[in-house]
């Protein structure tokens, strides 16, 4: 058998070969464009929430760690009454959006705080609520005929 050597074309002039890391990227790239495999380990989304709702939640997060400090009451208590990890105790107090309303909730009631979560959205309070009813008064009011 010949070689392949004798049969194959003189390389061009200009022709450089390609270095290891070249090789591994082309092969990376052909190896991307055909794979049929999907990512099944996506990072997963953090929820986005509004500005100002993501601030309204760590205020509170930082109030409810500072009543907590005020009581006396120590993070691993603290995250034993509330049934949680100290890593979600923490979270909730730097404001976390993914800590669940219910370890919200029950923290507020361990602190003694949730008489003021039962009337957050009471409609006593709703300043906008009370302001579109006004708008949607009638300006006068007209007797029915009997």
């Amino acid at each position: 058998m010949e070689s392949m050597r004798e049969h194959s074309h003189p390389p061009p002039k200009n022709f450089r070969p390609i270095t290891v890391s070249q090789y591994c990227l082309i092969w990376q790239t052909f190896i991307d464009r055909t794979s049929a495999v999907t990512d099944t380990l996506a990072m997963p989304q953090a929820p986005t929430i509004p500005l100002p709702a993501a601030h309204a939640l760590r205020k509170l997060g930082r109030d409810l760690a500072l009543a907590r400090r005020k009581r006396g009451i120590s993070t691993v208590d603290m995250a034993e009454r509330l049934f949680v990890s100290r890593d979600t105790l923490w979270r909730m107090e730097r404001g976390d959006p993914s800590v669940s309303m219910g370890t919200l909730a029950t923290a507020a009631f361990v602190l003694q705080l949730h008489d003021r979560l039962a009337n957050l959205a009471a409609p006593a309070t709703d300043a906008l609520a009370l302001s579109l009813d006004e708008r949607r008064l009638p300006k006068r009011i007209r007797r029915t005929r009997p």
